[in-house]
């Protein structure tokens, strides 16, 4: 059984600019499993890969709930998704009923190492956004360091993986500085420790997710809809998840 799990991604003055939607696996001892349990790497030719990606984007097509969270959904869209032409145009086809509803709620993360041919990537990129879907590289810093693709005209975000690109400061200081002359607002991801927010805070990042602001939450359909919303398993409504502390962010 899949299911997904929402992680807030916040802004530094402590408002909900979004969330991720990422994809969940029950175990057969009953317990979810996280993605690097039961997938290969975001990068990997692999069907595993692409089956996710049109679960998450079939759960964003069905479920009005989750249209209905405050701000963006952020999705992942992988390289066994992009690579293969039918693929892709599958997905494609179930984030064009999806975005109906809500126009330019959803972006797209592209991994950064993605080895795509960069007009295979273009053209990926072009058709995304032609369905009013916004565009954003992932994990930057993880990958191959790629700054040079960072710069192509592809990206209307940018999510920084904080862990990897707080080790090689020259590198994030010209990757930041690249998406504020352009006018690219910054996530940055993957931080883990209340210690590290005012260095993050030097580079300027539009919002913050990770595990320090605020962690992934499993959420399912409600077992009563007059009750309304979505729940986790153990019956506490989403309200009550994104009552977050100002101070984790705003400092």
């Amino acid at each position: 059984m899949h299911g997904i799990a929402l992680q807030p991604i916040v802004r530094v003055d402590g408002q909900i600019l979004g969330h991720e939607i990422l994809i969940r696996r029950r175990g057969t001892d009953g317990r979810w499993r996280l993605p690097a349990d039961f997938l290969p790497a975001p990068s990997a030719s692999h069907p595993g890969r692409w089956m996710a990606d049109m679960y998450v984007a079939d759960r964003v097509r069905l479920d009005d709930r989750l249209r209905s969270l405050p701000g963006k959904l952020f999705i992942n869209v992988s390289h066994a998704t992009l690579e293969r032409e039918e693929i892709f145009r599958q997905w494609v086809a179930i984030l064009r009923t999806a975005v109906q509803r809500k126009l330019s709620q959803i972006v797209a993360e592209f991994s950064e190492d993605t080895n795509l041919p960069d007009g295979v990537l273009a053209d990926r990129v072009a058709d995304i956004r032609a369905l009013g879907v916004a565009t954003a590289m992932d994990d930057f810093g993880t990958g191959n360091h790629r700054l040079d693709l960072l710069k192509e005209p592809l990206w209307d975000w940018v999510k920084i993986w904080w862990p990897a690109s707080s080790l090689d400061e020259r590198e994030l200081t010209r990757a930041s500085e690249f998406c504020h002359g352009n006018d690219i607002p910054i996530v940055m991801e993957g931080v883990e420790q209340q210690a590290d927010l005012e260095r993050i805070r030097a580079f300027s990042p539009l919002a913050l997710q990770g595990i320090a602001i605020a962690p992934p939450r499993l959420f399912l359909p409600a077992p009563d809809n007059s009750r309304g919303g979505m729940y986790e398993e153990d019956g506490d409504p989403i309200g009550n998840h994104l009552k977050l502390r100002r101070s984790r962010c705003a400092g």
